[in-house]
């Protein structure tokens, strides 16, 4: 007990004197901080960085780990048209076969694709029309939400009913053209709105919580009729999510039994894996299956999400790269305070004498410096932690510029590992300033001049 009373006692009086010396040799402090104040800076940076891309990679990527997509080839070579020939090509049913008959495979995302124009009102747009089912629909729900109107239910679902859900881009242009044929000018100018996070300003009808009167209406593709009852938006304002924007929702089984009947080509497949540790073997297996199916044709192309892999490969030799620069500043950062250090102890060579004639002990006297040491770190760290994290100031810029792909984030575990590396530059670079110190002789050090 006495030792830790000790130990606490020689700290608090180290940590005082190290205060009244930093403090009278203030801009000397600072220069010699500068090194660990850019590392620390680079090191906070490159931690907001990362921890707003890995956010991005296992949130709203993560329906993508461990799939592989399949659409139809354009058109054959000379030496394949014979075997295209005998090919139904690319249809809805070859996915269900896969979910049953292919090990490796987890769950086919059952959905049919059709684009062409879509008559709503007086509008007519080219648009996407995505036939789905509600476990389909579900994770679409990640990025979007029904604001106005309401869901398709799941009997509607079940059923098959022409029921559909309208996007916010193409609500958006058909409001705006509407007001613009009533004379409306105010209404009418692009981008009135603003960021879809505040709905209260625009055009009346497009506002949160009012009617909009394109819900109820009927919405025509290939002679087929379609009751709006919803439009969806992004969840996140700053994400414009360009594979939604121009799309129409409607049931599978509408889809199947209204257009194109129930064995259609899909458009593309989404095949997700029970693993994705062997992605591209697994891929090359399906692909092998396919063409058994389309009778030795491969009439379809594919890809695997094997390139999520590389893209988290690459921020990992970034970041590596990133924390070896960080790691050389605060190398040079903790040389700088020693040297500093050392500096110190030649110029308080009687101080440190004069200690000791009163009964300091070389414990004591290691303790000052080496707090004097670890202050200094912890000065420039905070600096630093200041300027690497002024980039959360910029967050939403740097979300909207790179389409939600980044969104810096600093996580509370962070903040313990830069403190705790922090620390341990000052305890490490302090050690032999501290024990030099402790080593001086008390008589030859009150005669020093």
């Amino acid at each position: 007990m006495k030792l830790v009373v000790n130990i606490v006692s020689s700290f608090r009086v180290g940590l005082k004197m190290a205060v009244v010396e930093l403090w009278s040799h203030r801009l000397r402090s600072l220069l010699s901080v500068l090194g660990v104040l850019l590392g620390v800076a680079s090191l906070v940076l490159l931690l907001c960085l990362v921890g707003g891309i890995d956010d991005f990679l296992n949130n709203r990527m993560s329906r993508w780990a461990g799939s592989i997509w399949i659409w139809p080839k354009n058109t054959p070579t000379d030496g394949e048209k014979i075997a295209w020939s005998r090919s139904p090509g690319l249809r809805f049913n070859d996915g269900i076969t896969l979910e049953k008959e292919a090990e490796p495979v987890k769950q086919y995302v059952r959905e049919i694709q059709r684009n062409g124009p879509v008559l709503f009102g007086e509008e007519k747009r080219n648009a996407t029309l995505r036939g789905m089912t509600q476990e389909g629909y579900q994770y679409e729900t990640e990025n979007i939400v029904v604001r106005q109107g309401r869901e398709i239910t799941a009997n509607e679902y079940i059923d098959g009913r022409p029921v559909c859900l309208l996007s916010w881009d193409l609500a958006d242009k058909a409001m705006n053209e509407k007001a613009r044929k009533r004379g409306g000018a105010e209404l009418g100018k692009p981008g009135k709105r603003g960021k879809r996070g505040n709905p209260d300003k625009g055009p009346p009808n497009l506002r949160k919580g009012t009617n909009n009167p394109l819900i109820g209406k009927q919405l025509m593709f290939n002679n087929q009729s379609f009751t709006i009852i919803g439009i969806y938006e992004p969840k996140d304002p700053d994400i414009r999510i360009r594979g939604l924007q121009k799309t129409v929702i409607i049931p599978l089984p509408a889809m199947q039994k209204r257009l194109v009947g129930l064995d259609a080509n899909p458009g593309n497949m989404q095949i997700m894996m029970k693993s994705s540790k062997s992605i591209q073997d697994e891929a090359e297996y399906t692909a092998k299956l396919m063409e058994g199916l389309h009778r030795g044709a491969q009439d379809f192309e594919y890809h695997s999400s094997e390139w999520l892999n590389e893209v988290v490969g690459m921020l990992r030799n970034a970041s590596m790269l990133m924390g070896i620069l960080s790691g050389m500043s605060l190398l040079v950062g903790g040389l700088g305070i020693m040297n500093v250090m050392l500096s110190s102890i030649s110029e308080r060579v009687q101080e440190i004498g004069l200690r000791k004639a009163l009964g300091a002990t070389n414990f004591q006297i290691a303790v000052q410096f080496l707090t004097e040491t670890i202050v200094l770190s912890l000065f420039g760290g905070i600096l630093g932690g200041a300027l690497g994290s002024s980039i959360l100031l910029f967050r939403d810029a740097i979300r909207m510029g790179s389409r939600g792909a980044i969104s810096p984030t600093l996580e509370s575990h962070h903040v313990v590992y830069v403190f705790i590396i922090i620390v341990s530059v000052g305890i490490v670079f302090g050690i032999y300033p501290a024990w030099k110190a402790a080593r001086l002789n008390p008589i030859d050090a009150l005669r020093y001049e």
